[in-house]
C-alpha cells in the first residue's frame, strides 16, 4: 500500500506513480481537513482528491480525512459517501504541532473518549470500507491495546500501524514489535508501517508479524518501484530499476 503523505501525494503525484508504477495495491491522498467552523462545498471535497484521476487509479485509492471534535466530521464523511468513493481513511498519525494544537490527527490518541465519538460518527455514515492509520500511541504507548479495541469495535474494518509514537517522530527505528502484539489481540486485519525499505524487509516483516499488509511511506519515495520488486521477488539494484 502506497502510504497517504501530506503535501506530496496529490492527484498529480498519484497519477504519475499510478502510470508508471501501477504495482501497488492502494493509493492514498494526503488528507483532507474536515473543516471547523462551515463545511466545505461538495466541489471542494471532490477536488481535493482529483478530478482527472482515472477509473483504474480510482478503483485502487483511499481518501484520507483528518478530522477533531467540533468539525463537520458527519457532514464531510457524508459527502465522501455520496461521491462513491468505496474506502475512506481516518488519519491518527500526524505528528504536526499545528494538527496536534488543533486536537487532530495522533493528539487523539490520547483522549480516547472524543475520539469514539469521531469513529463511530464515521462509521455511521460511510459504507464502504473504513480504516483507521494510528501510530501506537501519543507520549507514550500505555494505551495501545485500548486503542485497537476502542478502533475495531467502533466499526473499523483494519487498523494501519506506524509503529512509533507521535513524540518519537520519525527518530530511531520503528518497533516491529508493536505489530506483532496488535495482531496477536485484533479481530481486524492490521497493516503495518515504518522502516520496511527493501525486499528482504518484507519478508521478514510478515514472517516476524503475521500482518495482513504493509504501508510504505518513505521507502515508497525513495523506491517507487518497490511493489514490483516485491511482486517479482527481485532485489534492488541497478538492473531490476531499469527493466
Amino acid at each position: 500500500m502506497f502510504a497517504p503523505m501530506e503535501g506530496i501525494t496529490d492527484e498529480t503525484y498519484r497519477t504519475v506513480v499510478g502510470r508508471l508504477y501501477p504495482e501497488w495495491d492502494t493509493y492514498t491522498c494526503d488528507f483532507l481537513r474536515v473543516p471547523n467552523p462551515n463545511p466545505y462545498p461538495l466541489k471542494h471535497v471532490s477536488k481535493h482528491f482529483g478530478e482527472t484521476i482515472s477509473p483504474a487509479l480510482r478503483a485502487k485509492s483511499i481518501y484520507q480525512i483528518l478530522t477533531s471534535t467540533g468539525a463537520f466530521t458527519k457532514e464531510t464523511t457524508q459527502q465522501i459517501e455520496s461521491l462513491n468513493f468505496h474506502w475512506l481513511d481516518l488519519n491518527l498519525g500526524c505528528p504536526s504541532k499545528t494538527v496536534c494544537k488543533h486536537r487532530g490527527g495522533s493528539f487523539l490518541l490520547s483522549q480516547l473518549d472524543e475520539l469514539e465519538v469521531i469513529v463511530r460518527t464515521i462509521r455511521e455514515n460511510f459504507s464502504g470500507i473504513f480504516t483507521c492509520k494510528i501510530r501506537v500511541g501519543y507520549k507514550d504507548d500505555h494505551n495501545f491495546e485500548n486503542i485497537i479495541h476502542l478502533l475495531q469495535d467502533c466499526g473499523a474494518d483494519a487498523i494501519i500501524i506506524h509503529a512509533r509514537t507521535r513524540d518519537e517522530m520519525y527518530k530511531g527505528v520503528a518497533k516491529w514489535d508493536y505489530i506483532k502484539q496488535a495482531v496477536k489481540i485484533a479481530s481486524v486485519p492490521i497493516v503495518g508501517n515504518g522502516d520496511i525499505w527493501t525486499t528482504e524487509d518484507v519478508e521478514r516483516y510478515y514472517d516476524f508479524t503475521g500482518c495482513h499488509s504493509i504501508m510504505l511511506a518513505r521507502p515508497a519515495l525513495k523506491t517507487p518501484w518497490l511493489a514490483r520488486l516485491i511482486k517479482e521477488k527481485k532485489e534492488d539494484n541497478l538492473e531490476t530499476r531499469i527493466a
